[in-house]
């Protein structure tokens, strides 16, 4: 009696009433089968995840072929963060039952979350061939595409998903990012305006939008919605970083530099919240503390090699060429690399083992798909090197090329751009 009140609870989805009978169930007969394993979906449903792996632990050491015990315990997992645990858990109900379709789609999850990418689309891919019209493994495997980089497969992906769910503003939002990684940004804005259409609480998509507009140089409307997506999260870092950029470009350094310390604030471990910052700080010529926010964002992640150079630059603007040339030295002789990257070729360059011509003769050497890239970047730290000597003039032709590649993306553009700025103010009329 008390089994079947709790099940007709948690179909109810009174899950509260539903534990309380399916405990008393297992007081009376303490090897409930059934019992665990719906009290253990009914804490899944109360986020009770905890509970919900020692209860379903419970089911699987009674019966072991419980498929819906291994279900609830990798979607548990899952929650918990136990991506590891999540997917062992699914390959054993998939290997019980191989026809239901949100296993694949979860275990697919946990996979992308292990940056398992390739594994995850095969099994939302299956998913979706189990279930054609499940929205959410579209969307799903749209997220491991854009977490590969393909963008134009992540598009297909939540096309798919608005055509199989109308109202699902996330994948509206998700494609109008992919929209935005591919430079077309108008549509981008058009994605996001529909999110938030969907969802007016929806502040991700408000950020979202305020960048694309950024991106079209529409900083005014850019903030206004920024604005927007902090009034509806105040927790959300990026949404401050984004607005502190674009007031950066409307030429409010003060505020821009609040917002960036208030990003700084909310997400410490973020090392781009102090990149961005040291960014605005270094072109205020703010040398010292866009130098400590440098080395903290190259301290939280070791790959950011464009935050190396910076700080190489600005030591030796701060009379500390030697001690910054030494490091920068030790750092590429610690390289293992068979075959110099971009990044080992400008550290090459910026200590003197390169000259500017092999460096612009690599970025003439590169595929026409970076040619512009490598261009871009080369002219600006050639640009940099003849600051550093005070040779202002002579750099002036350096970042006038790397403006020219319009590869306004890039650091180094609106780095060569803020320059150039700077120097035009002193010896130009």
């Amino acid at each position: 009696m008390f089994y079947d009140t709790g099940a007709n609870q948690k179909k109810a989805e009174d899950f509260v009433g539903a534990i309380s009978n399916f405990t008393k169930a297992i007081e009376i007969f303490q090897n409930y089968v059934a019992a665990y394993n719906f009290r253990a979906q009914a804490k899944n449903k109360l986020e009770d995840y905890k509970g919900a792996v020692a209860d379903a632990d419970k089911a699987i050491e009674l019966d072991s072929s419980w498929t819906s015990a291994y279900t609830t315990r990798g979607f548990s997992k899952f929650y918990l963060k136990d991506y590891t645990g999540s997917v062992e858990d699914f390959n054993k109900s998939i290997k019980l039952d191989s026809a239901y379709a949100p296993a694949y789609n979860q275990r697919g999850l946990a996979e992308a979350n292990l940056t398992n990418y390739p594994s995850a689309i095969l099994d939302f891919t299956k998913a979706i061939q189990l279930k054609p019209d499940y929205a959410a493994a579209y969307y799903d495997r749209g997220l491991a595409e854009q977490g590969l980089t393909n963008y134009a497969a992540a598009i297909a992906d939540f096309s798919h998903a608005i055509e199989s769910h109308s109202n699902y503003p996330a994948a509206y939002n998700m494609r109008g990012l992919a929209k935005w990684y591919l430079k077309d940004f108008n549509e981008a804005i058009l994605d996001f305006t529909e999110a938030v259409r969907l969802d007016s609480t929806f502040a991700w998509a408000y950020n979202n939008r305020g960048l694309a507009k950024s991106s079209l140089e529409n900083y005014k409307e850019a903030i206004a919605d920024l604005d927007k997506s902090i009034e509806l999260n105040s927790n959300l870092a990026l949404a401050y970083g984004n607005r502190g950029s674009a007031k950066h470009h409307l030429g409010n350094d003060n505020a821009a530099i609040a917002d960036l310390n208030k990003a700084v604030a909310l997400a410490p471990e973020d090392p781009f919240a102090y990149l961005n910052l040291g960014f605005i700080q270094n072109g205020l010529g703010q040398f010292e503390s866009a130098l400590k926010n440098y080395q903290k964002a190259l301290q939280l992640d070791a790959s950011l090699d464009e935050c190396r150079f910076q700080i190489w630059l600005i030591r030796c603007r701060l009379n500390d060429r030697l001690g910054a040339t030494e490091d920068l030295k030790a750092y590429l002789a610690s390289l293992k690399h068979k075959q110099p990257t971009w990044s080992d070729v400008v550290g090459f360059y910026l200590v003197g083992k390169y000259s500017g011509k092999s460096l612009l003769g690599c970025a003439k050497s590169a595929t026409p798909e970076v040619q512009n890239w490598w261009r871009c970047r080369a002219n600006y730290y050639i640009g940099m090197k003849h600051m550093v000597i005070g040779d202002k003039v002579g750099a002036i032709p350096f970042f006038e090329e790397s403006l020219a590649t319009k590869e306004t993306d890039l650091t180094e553009y609106k780095r060569a751009a803020a320059e150039l700025e700077t120097i035009n103010k002193v010896i130009r009329p």
